[in-house]
Order: C-alpha cells, then structure tokens, then sequence
C-alpha cells in the first residue's frame, strides 16, 4: 500500500446536469493523480444524499451522514465539508499521510515528496490581501500525530458552526481556516516555505503558487489560460473550470470520455 491517501471530498449540486459534470473532473483529477503517483490512493468523500456513480475511478468512499434535510444540505456546503473531514479522520477511515483536495484540480507533480513527519497540518496561503488567507482546495494532513489531526479539524468545526449561513455555504472553510491561527495577513513570508506551531499543531505552509496554483485573472476577472508545468497543482477554482478539461488534454495528454 502507498504511504500517500488522496481525499477529495464533493456532495452533487441540484442541478442534474451541472452534477454530472463534476464527475468527469472526478475524472480527470484521478487520472493525473494516476499519472504522478501511481500507487497513492483516491477516497471520494460525500454525504448521504449524493449520487454516486457506480463506476468511479477510486479506491474508497467515505459517506458522511448529513444532519441536513435533503433540500438544504446543499445551503451549508462548507459546513458539509468540514463536518466530513472531521468524521473522516476522527473515525480513522484513512491512517495515511493525505492530501484533502478540491475536485476541481490536477496533479502534475508527484506531493508525496511533500510529507518527513515534521509538520501535522500543511496549508498553502495567499500573499494578496484581497484574498482568503488560504485556499482550502489543497491541504495536507501527516498521519504521525492523531491528536493534533484531531484538534485541528474539531477547532475548524467549531468555528463554522458560529457562522452566518451565507458562510456556511461559502468561504467559510477558508475563513475558518484563518480564524482557527488568529492571523490573516502572510505577505511577508512570501514566497518562502516555512514551519509555525500553534497552540501544540505543528503547521507548514507553502504560497499557493507553488502547491495550489491558479490562473490568473484579466481587468475584468476572466480566467488566462496558461501553462505552468513548474505547479505541482493546478486548480481551477471558479471559471477555471472552463479550461480543466484542455489544459488536461494539451498539457498532460489525459483524456476522459
């Protein structure tokens, strides 16, 4: 078995065919996955109420029992999330290093390299003050010490749960994420790598150029396509998703049917 869990967690929009096209960058991100680190595995987490389809190119699935009614859950997407990272690991479902991720992203690096049991928690933050200290897409979680894993997604939980409902379905993992470290600017530590503890969880972060790459945004915050082959992530978050599918194909020579 590999040292390296791969956790993508996605419930199913409303809308059936919106839906339907989550899947296939399910399926693109498995393939590149496939492509850098062949022997990691790949757990789907979800909730009671999404349909799965019955093939799916992962090893595991997680289904974390929603406490929503079926027409809400989706109005408390990041509370969704968070809650299911917690059960996640508090039920031990993976004891392997893992790297949670947005469904939304490939792989064009190998991030095994990434773990030496010198941090619990990895995070890749943001240098412009315009936004979210962190982008919640890419986290890595070492598997040497359950309790700070345990503390750390328990303070993320406890935080949403105070938070207005627009937040609970928006942002507010990420805002959660700031909130839990009490320090929302990181400017001066870019570009560097670099270890904080915190309240006994040993921290390592990395600038999202690195691990959680995006592409940038013209005057009227339409997405460039670009190819960075120096990434060891690409994530196309928001209208990006719009060229996930090319940039897979021309880049990285994966296709999906």
């Amino acid at each position: 078995m590999s040292d390296l869990g791969v956790a993508c967690f996605h419930i199913s929009p409303p809308n059936s065919n919106t839906a339907q096209t989550y899947w296939v960058l399910f399926e693109l991100m498995a393939a590149s996955l496939k492509r850098v680190a062949p022997q990691a595995r790949l757990h789907l987490l979800t909730n009671s109420y999404t349909n799965v389809p019955k093939v799916l190119s992962c090893d595991d699935i997680f289904i974390n029992e929603s406490g929503k009614d079926r027409e809400d859950y989706f109005k408390y997407l990041m509370f969704e999330e968070l809650d299911c990272w917690y059960n996640y690991f508090e039920k031990g479902a993976n004891l392997q290093n893992t790297i949670l991720v947005d469904i939304d992203i490939l792989f064009q690096r190998d991030p095994g390299v990434l773990f030496d049991n010198k941090f619990d928690i990895g995070l890749t933050y943001n240098n412009d003050p315009s936004l979210h200290s962190f982008n919640a897409g890419v986290i890595l979680v070492d598997s040497y010490r359950h309790c700070a894993i345990d503390k750390y997604f328990g303070n993320l939980l406890n935080h949403i749960k105070n938070y207005e409902m627009d937040q609970q379905q928006w942002y507010g993992d990420q805002k959660a994420m700031a909130d839990v470290l009490d320090e929302y600017s990181y400017e001066k530590w870019y570009p560097n790598v670099f270890d904080k503890t915190y309240d006994k969880i040993r921290y390592r972060f990395w600038p999202v150029d690195i691990w959680n790459y995006s592409f940038p945004l013209d005057s009227k915050n339409k997405p460039i396509y670009s190819i960075n082959r120096e990434a060891g992530i690409i994530h196309f978050k928001g209208e990006r998703k719009g060229f996930m599918t090319r940039y897979a194909s021309e880049v990285l020579n994966i296709e999906v049917g």
